[in-house]
């Protein structure tokens, strides 16, 4: 989508979608984070701009598979609201589609500033 088309600072248009995503890791949060976004566009035929986290849990409570090294690490949730709308072919001009997110090359690193992603998309 065109990332000039954008409401106005602060304002939303129409109700935020509710999100809630568990997963192992900090790697396997951010590429389910992903996912459920590609698929809420695709199946949904939205687009999104605007992302609040409303809450961030670490907990033993939460039930999660292990992760890649076989281990169970602090289970980690993100509750969400993500804000768009309909995709509109007049105000949204959509090169490609993303199709997938991959493991590939995914890089997830704190810094001093905040967290630097890199992600291989299909499209």
């Amino acid at each position: 989508a065109d990332p000039r088309v954008r409401p106005p600072a602060g304002r939303h248009i129409g109700p935020p979608r509710q999100i809630n995503i568990s997963a192992p890791s900090q790697e396997e949060l951010l590429i389910a984070w992903l996912r459920e976004l590609i698929y809420l566009s695709s199946t949904k035929r939205m687009v999104f701009w605007d992302f609040k986290i409303t809450r961030f849990d670490v907990g033993a409570h939460l039930r999660v598979r292990p992760n890649k090294g076989g281990h169970m690490g602090p289970p980690l949730q993100i509750h969400a609201e993500i804000f768009g709308e309909k995709i509109d072919p007049k105000k949204h001009i959509l090169k490609k589609e993303v199709k997938a997110v991959t493991y590939h090359g995914l890089s997830l690193k704190k810094t001093r500033a905040g967290w630097v992603a890199e992600v291989i998309l299909d499209v």
